[in-house]
C-alpha cells in the first residue's frame, strides 16, 4: 500500500493519497476535497472512454471527484481491480460516496483545528 507525504495539487493540499488497488490511489485534500487518482497509463489501459474523459491529467495521475469518482469507482469495481476490501465493501454499499461528499464527509483536519502548522509554512 503506498502512502504519498502531502503535497500541491490541483485540488489543493494533499493530506493523505492511499492505494486501494494497484496505482489505483482515494484521496483527501485539506479543504475536504476527496476521489480517485489513477497513475494515467494504467486509467488509459483500463477505464472506459465515456470515463476517462470525465478525469483531470496531472503529474502523472488522472484525478477524478464527486459523481465522476463514483463512476470510476464502481468501473473498477466491476472490473475487480480494487484490491482494499474494506474500500471494495464501502463502494458496494454507496454508490454515490464521493458525490454526496460535503463538508460533514471528512472530519477538520489538524490543520483546521489548530493542532499543526499550516503545510508549507516555515514553522
Amino acid at each position: 500500500m503506498q502512502n504519498e507525504a502531502p503535497g500541491d495539487s490541483i485540488y489543493g493540499v494533499m493530506l493523505a493519497m492511499v492505494e486501494v488497488g494497484l496505482q489505483i490511489y482515494i484521496f483527501a485534500t485539506k479543504d475536504r476535497r476527496s476521489g480517485v487518482a489513477i497513475e494515467e497509463a494504467r486509467a488509459k489501459a483500463t477505464l472506459s472512454p465515456e470515463n476517462l474523459e470525465k478525469g483531470v491529467k496531472e503529474d502523472g495521475k488522472v484525478y477524478f471527484e464527486g459523481a465522476a469518482a463514483d463512476a470510476v469507482s464502481q468501473e473498477l469495481l466491476e472490473k475487480d481491480l480494487i484490491t482494499d476490501e474494506r474500500y471494495k465493501d464501502v463502494i458496494s454499499e454507496n454508490t454515490h460516496l464521493f458525490e454526496n461528499a460535503g463538508e460533514d464527509f471528512l472530519p477538520p483536519s489538524d490543520y483546521e483545528i489548530g493542532g499543526g502548522p499550516e503545510i508549507g509554512s516555515s514553522e
